[in-house]
């Protein structure tokens, strides 16, 4: 071989890469070292140029071939991989394993790589276009596990790993530790957090065993510099003590063959782990250092029972139906007052802040089922505070009855808008402080009025500062409410329909509306109909098209008090505005439309069609232009037999179309 093309399979971080990487020399020996560039293979095809001097001993003795090297497969010794293999007894399938080597064969310029799974170590043969090198974290998260190749194909298994990896770290979107969260929203297989999976140390250059969710929290809380919710304990290492390392070859992935009711208990922990942490000598009064042990009062057993069920909520906040209970249980316990027994009497007296805002126990269902992992386990006042402490992270300062509303969703006949999540200018906002106890947040500091909103983007505008709030404080199923909402909105305006004084407080007063309904499933734990209120938000919802009818009706009736229609002048006019106001009370406020032929309505560019327009009677509009600016003149493909019966009754029948439809076919 020339000494110009040695290749060479280097250890981490000598070519700056964190495995191993190949290079080749570029230049002869001189002064025993060679000049040596990175080759781009393998893991690290996609790195740009680096280039460094090493030893002529080094070189050589840890040279390869050509084939070998730009194949890149010893790149990957030590990475974490989904790669396809075929299991005992099973078809071909997506599995996820750690490299713990490779062979190379000069003569058939095929390679072999030592994959450690969490059953073993299997030999599995290398194809670059059937396993991806991942991040630790996605590799926790398994998505693809177990799942046969015929039924994600390569291409879809490395998408499917981009977009957990996205969800996961927050890219794109806002970041959700929970593994449940980010694989339901893949449409993907669970996983089990207690679970161990092999992982490789180069610094030590062994494989051990760590569980999941001590994955997925040093990576999500240490590395993502993330504030961990109160009473986790993150390892400042992945390979920390903490962590619980095993060796592979001395006691598998489970360590000591464990069984399925050891690993059970491992999953839940002990009841230790749930009791609040045990204070310090010097923190402990003194009148609890004179009590005997026979004397240990109520009121200390409830609070330690407390205590726990607020840690076993933490503890499973990837499990929102068994958040909800334990919340339920917690508020039951300090609400329920009516059995008289000591320890619920002294519990309540002694334990209970004494705080501004007590919620209701259907306020805590409701924001339970609401609130992500890192709010949940605040208090009513604390979450209230936060949310108004954070005003300069939102741009918007909540009065506090607006936080106590949004604490529970009060949209609706509890008072709460949109409205008050509108934007404030500086004058606004130091009118509030001027006008209102801001730090008052009990129920005698009522709502303040809303401020109005004259037109779409005002609507708009509001929706985006709750998109902020839902976003940083609440689950996804909220975020994607509100997002609906202010999508629809979006679609409105660009279709400039239903503007005007008329219009906007119908919107304003029908998504309120939507949101009370969303609130109203999530106290009856009906999650599944809550989820589904976001499609409420589209043209041809039932609830939609009765604020269509509800805004037609009162701009006819403006139209008939306006002063055009009061003033006419001479005869003429006079003539001409009898005929006009009669021809108007038929199509308006004389003719009640009802809500179904409204919802089978045609629908182009996001108007629906006028019914006076394809009318034998006419419309007084001109061209496209109806005189609603939420109506459209166009000739349907197919005109329902509903609306035809009603144009028919009310309107002298329909007009003959096919001399105006062949025109638009031309015009396309």
């Amino acid at each position: 071989m020339a000494e110009s093309s040695r290749y060479a399979l280097f250890k981490p971080d000598v070519l700056e890469t964190v495995g191993y990487a190949y290079g080749r020399a570029t230049s002869t020996e001189r002064q025993g070292v060679y000049d040596v560039e990175r080759l781009a293979s393998g893991r690290w095809v996609d790195l740009g140029a680096f280039a460094t001097q090493r030893g002529a001993a080094e070189v050589e003795r840890r040279g390869v071939t050509e084939e070998e090297a730009l194949s890149g497969i010893g790149t990957y010794v030590g990475s974490a991989l989904c790669v396809a293999r075929v299991p005992p007894g099973k078809p071909k399938v997506w599995d996820y394993g750690v490299v713990a080597g490779y062979t190379w064969c000069d003569r058939t310029i095929t390679g072999t790589l030592q994959i450690t799974f969490i059953e073993g170590t299997s030999n599995v043969a290398f194809v670059k276009e059937e396993l991806q090198d991942l991040a630790i974290a996605t590799y926790a998260l398994r998505p693809c596990q177990m799942r046969g190749t015929a039924d994600i194909m390569p291409a879809e298994m490395r998408s499917l790993h981009a977009a957990a990896h996205g969800h996961f770290n927050g890219v794109g979107e806002p970041a959700r530790r929970s593994s449940t969260t980010v694989l339901k929203k893949l449409t993907m297989n669970l996983i089990d957090e207690s679970q161990a999976v092999p992982v490789y140390n180069l610094d030590k250059t062994r494989i051990e065993f760590l569980k999941i969710e001590h994955i997925l929290n040093y990576v999500f809380y240490q590395e993502g510099r993330r504030r961990a919710p109160q009473g986790m304990d993150v390892a400042a290492s992945l390979f920390a003590p903490d962590a619980e390392p095993g060796r592979a070859d001395d006691h598998g992935p489970h360590g000591h063959n464990s069984t399925d009711a050891e690993r059970m208990y491992q999953h839940y922990d002990s009841d230790d782990d749930l009791a609040p942490a045990e204070p310090s000598r010097g923190d402990r009064p003194s009148e609890r250092a004179k009590r005997g042990r026979d004397e240990l009062p109520v009121e200390a057993a409830s609070n330690q029972r407390d205590s726990r069920l607020t840690a076993l909520r933490r503890r499973l906040e990837d499990d929102p139906e068994m958040v909800r209970d334990i919340v339920q249980l917690i508020a039951f316990r300090q609400s329920n007052l009516s059995n008289g027994s000591a320890s619920s009497l002294v519990n309540t007296a002694t334990t209970e802040p004494k705080s501004q805002f007590r919620s209701s126990r259907q306020q805590g269902i409701v924001h339970g089922a609401m609130t992500n992992g890192k709010y949940l386990s605040l208090d009513a006042q604390l979450f209230v505070e936060t949310m108004q402490s954070q005003a300069n992270i939102f741009d918007y300062l909540p009065h506090p009855g607006v936080a106590r509303g949004f604490y529970g969703w009060d949209f609706g006949f509890r008072g709460l808008t949109i409205r008050h999540f509108a934007p404030m200018d500086v004058e606004v906002e130091r009118e509030y402080l001027r006008r209102y106890d801001m730090t008052d947040f009990s129920s005698k500091n009522k709502l303040p009025e809303p401020q109005r909103a004259s037109d779409l983007a005002d609507v708009l505008a509001a929706l985006e500062v709750l998109s902020v709030l839902v976003s940083e404080m609440y689950v996804n199923a909220v975020v994607e409410l509100v997002d609906a909402a202010r999508r629809f909105l979006l679609l409105l305006r660009k279709t400039k329909s239903m503007q005007g004084p008329e219009a906007v407080p119908e919107l304003v007063a029908w998504i309120d509306d939507r949101f009370e309904s969303f609130r109203s499933c999530l106290a009856r734990e009906y999650i599944v109909a809550a989820e589904e209120v976001k499609s409420h938000f589209q043209f041809n919802h039932e609830s939609y098209a009765r604020v269509v009818q509800r805004v037609t009706n009162l701009k006819v009736e403006a139209a008939l008090r306006s002063p055009a229609t009061q003033k006419p002048a001479g005869r003429q006019s006079k003539l001409k505005q009898r005929g006009s106001s009669s021809s108007s009370l038929r199509s308006g406020r004389g003719i009640s439309v009802p809500t179904d032929v409204v919802a089978a309505l045609p629908i182009r560019k996001g108007k629906k069609v006028c019914m006076k327009f394809l009318s034998a009677e006419g419309c007084p509009g001109t061209g496209d232009t109806c005189i609603f600016d939420y109506r459209g003149h166009f000739v349907p493909t197919k005109l329902p037999v509903i609306v035809r019966n009603f144009i028919t009754k009310n309107y002298g029948g329909v007009k003959d179309t096919s001399s105006t439809g062949s025109n638009e076919q031309a015009e396309k």
